[in-house]
């Protein structure tokens, strides 16, 4: 409500929108900024303004309204700068809002020996293969789907686990005994600790190629080092 916007306006230096650029909200939130005279921020971490459908049906209808794209370039073109979490998103945004101020985060991710989980194979005494990945994926698994096919008919020895999203059904037909799909967990803290107890030999990264996934981050890389596990990305974009 606008008691609480006001508070937070009183309180702050900076504002900055992360992912919220509600039609409902977004003009009240900047105008009350411009009210009390403080800096106000757009942050992305994804090319929102164009979505394709392979994020999901539901998302994509959300993201790629009128009104939401209406209130998202209001917010972009309102805001006094907006700070995008890599280089190649930025370059994205300033080529279709050239006379926007785009900012880079320094970092998106660090990645510290110190936090990186040693991976113990003992656990699994048979090769497992995974991809960890919300069902938004879908697509970007479909892209090794005949790869992995090749695998496991060529070693009878090697599994396929898909943490948080399910199995591309001709490989689960196939190979019922030798691919399953993960539980997907609650919270990010019990997600990283999951992955890093799943002792995969190989985790895969795979990407299709459109301007979506070319500006998003490498956090999957990451994450994938951080428990321990080698891995297999795709040379673009984010990965690159």
């Amino acid at each position: 409500d606008t008691r609480s916007i006001n508070k937070i306006l009183f309180d702050c230096e900076y504002l900055i929108l992360s992912r919220w650029y509600a039609p409902e909200h977004v003009l009240n939130v900047i105008n009350l900024a411009r009210e009390n005279d403080k800096k106000i921020f757009l942050h992305l971490d994804d090319y929102l303004f164009s979505v394709p459908k392979s994020i999901g049906i539901n998302k994509w209808r959300r993201y790629s309204s009128p009104q939401m794209l209406e209130a998202l370039y209001a917010a972009a073109e309102l805001t006094d700068g907006i700070i995008a979490s890599t280089k190649l998103l930025a370059d994205q945004i300033k080529s279709i809002l050239p006379q926007s101020r785009v900012l880079v985060l320094p970092y998106w991710r660090s990645l510290s020996p110190k936090k990186c989980n040693g991976n113990d194979f003992s656990k699994r005494p048979y090769p497992v293969i995974g991809y960890m990945g919300t069902q938004t994926h879908a697509e970007d698994l479909e892209l090794i789907s005949t790869d992995l096919d090749y695998l496991l008919a060529r070693n009878k020895s090697i599994v396929f686990e898909a943490f948080g999203m399910d199995i591309p059904q001709p490989l689960l037909e196939k190979y019922p005994d030798r691919c399953f799909a993960l539980s997907k967990v609650e919270s990010y803290h019990q997600f990283q600790s999951v992955l890093a107890s799943l002792g995969w030999w190989l985790g895969l990264a795979p990407l299709t190629q459109n301007t979506f996934n070319y500006c998003k981050t490498n956090t999957k890389f990451v994450e994938y080092i951080q428990a321990g596990i080698p891995v297999i990305a795709s040379n673009f974009g984010p990965y690159q």
